[in-house]
């Protein structure tokens, strides 16, 4: 599918495809209708839509904050950055290949965007804490809902696919074709598999 320039951070620029509404209209839609509703009865329909889109928005610029840790590392490295994508699978950091620089860059860079996920799951747990009894119920839900996400994105990237702490940044792109959507779909599939558990539902999409 085709993809357009849609903004830059840094002067990284961030591509997005057209494939990345897809997802992002499934995602909504899965916790729109099932996982809140699930989690937070009783409240009005047009509220667990709202929720449900901004929470698939969150976890989205979680994917960019993550992948965007990997190209500010590399870029500190002298390692040049081309820029990133979003698609249906999550996203994908594009850097130039590059001469082997040692052990040591290449963990740094790689280890960069799990290290991201982390803090930001740490975040996200910090304040559906202090949020519990002062705002809203679906407001600390959501909250939950993306410590979970973060959560299960850095048990899929680190446990699932041990090669991400090993693998060397040349090797992140230019990838063989098929290669990032590979790794970016564990991540979402499971992601989407510990909601489903959380909830207690059966009926959860996992796409």
């Amino acid at each position: 599918m085709p993809t357009f320039n849609a903004f830059s951070v840094g002067g990284i620029r961030v591509r997005i495809d057209q494939s990345w509404f897809i997802a992002f209209i499934l995602f909504s839609w899965t916790l729109s209708a099932v996982y809140f509703p699930f989690q937070v009865p009783d409240y009005p329909k047009y509220t667990y839509w709202l929720a449900g889109s901004l929470s698939a928005l969150a976890f989205f610029g979680c994917v960019l904050l993550h992948e965007l840790s990997h190209c500010i590392v590399a870029r500190r490295l002298g390692i040049p950055v081309r820029r990133i994508t979003l698609f249906i699978f999550g996203g994908v950091s594009e850097m130039e290949q590059m001469q082997p620089a040692g052990a040591r860059p290449e963990f740094l860079t790689t280890i960069a965007g799990p290290l991201a996920s982390m803090g930001l799951g740490a975040l996200f747990l910090s304040l559906a804490v202090l949020a519990t009894g002062v705002v809203s119920r679906i407001v600390v839900e959501m909250l939950r809902y993306m410590y979970t996400s973060t959560s299960c994105l850095l048990y899929s990237k680190v446990f699932i696919n041990p090669e991400t702490l090993t693998r060397a940044p040349s090797a992140r792109c230019p990838l063989p074709e098929g290669e990032g959507a590979k790794h970016a779909t564990i991540g979402l599939f499971w992601s989407d598999a510990c909601l489903a558990s959380a909830a207690g539902s059966t009926n959860t999409t996992t796409w």
